[in-house]
């Protein structure tokens, strides 16, 4: 299983997230490559968030977006 190891990792997926935001839209296909990442990009960082910031809020919970999407 893949999954974000240290803040590093975490910081970078969300800035790969973000830039990913600019290119994906409603109209976006699920098939299309930068779609797939984004989910499982923003995935990882809400697995992350929730493992290390419990009791925090953080303002990088994408996967509550992504979730609402499906």
């Amino acid at each position: 299983m893949i999954k974000i190891e240290n803040n590093s990792q975490y910081e970078w997926a969300i800035s790969r997230v973000e830039e990913l935001l600019s290119l994906v839209n409603d109209n976006t296909l699920e098939n299309d490559p930068n779609y797939i990442e984004l989910i499982l990009l923003s995935n990882l960082v809400a697995d992350y968030s929730e493992e290390h910031f419990r009791f925090k809020r953080t303002k990088y919970l994408y996967s509550d977006l992504f979730r609402r999407l499906k």
